[in-house]
């Protein structure tokens, strides 16, 4: 039985892209089984970052404080403002 070469090419391709597929899927099954942290748990800053947001909360700069938050502590600005508003509460 012949198969012609161009269409060994194709299933070949075709085998090769669904190989890939397969592979990424697995990969970001993985990290979805990662578990998100505990609710109510605030996410610990560094204590560098810690305490200049500490300073700018002091400084009424609550603004840059939260956007050292978020890039410091990689949170939306939701939880980044939450956790401003926490620290400020503490001080």
């Amino acid at each position: 039985m012949f198969i012609p070469l161009h269409v060994l090419t194709v299933i070949s391709v075709l085998f090769l892209i669904v190989l890939v597929l397969f592979a990424l899927r697995g990969r970001s099954g993985r990290r979805d089984l990662l578990e998100p942290p505990a609710a109510g748990m605030p996410p610990s800053l560094p204590a560098n970052v810690d305490g200049e947001v500490r300073t700018l909360i002091r400084a009424g700069e609550k603004i840059e404080a939260i956007k050292l938050v978020r890039t410091a502590a990689g949170l939306d600005l939701k939880e980044a403002k939450q956790l401003v508003e926490r620290m400020e509460r503490e001080w």
